[in-house]
């Protein structure tokens, strides 16, 4: 992630050539998108970690993992990192004049609709 926004603020501030600040940034976009890879690593890890044994005599040991800040915070700053990498992108394709217009024929992609279905099962 720092990788990421070094560069997204380097092409946001130097004067680059348009055609490589626009692969930089597509780049960028796929890239950054598997940071998401990241969270789930951590909760596999998080799910490994955790133990619970009884001993002889009645003696217990309990060790579990309380990610609870540090794990909500880097998804925030995972999410944000997503959010100005796509900002930028949308940035430099308006300057191009590249920008795509919007979906206008009345029905909703047919992403939009599996998206939406995924979010509610899960």
């Amino acid at each position: 992630p720092y990788c990421k926004l070094a560069m997204c603020l380097m092409s946001w501030l130097l004067p680059l050539p348009s055609g490589f600040r626009g692969k930089l940034l597509h780049v960028l976009n796929a890239l950054g998108k598997w940071s998401f890879v990241d969270a789930y690593v951590l909760m596999t890890l998080m799910g490994l970690g955790s133990m619970d044994t009884q001993m002889h005599g009645g003696i217990g040991v309990a060790v579990f993992i309380d990610p609870r800040p540090s794990f909500v915070s880097f998804l925030v700053a995972t999410v944000i990192s997503l959010c100005l990498g796509e900002l930028i992108l949308h940035c430099h394709e308006l300057n191009l004049g590249e920008h795509k217009e919007p979906h206008t024929s009345g029905r909703a992609p047919s992403l939009m609709i599996h998206i939406l279905i995924l979010t509610f099962v899960l």
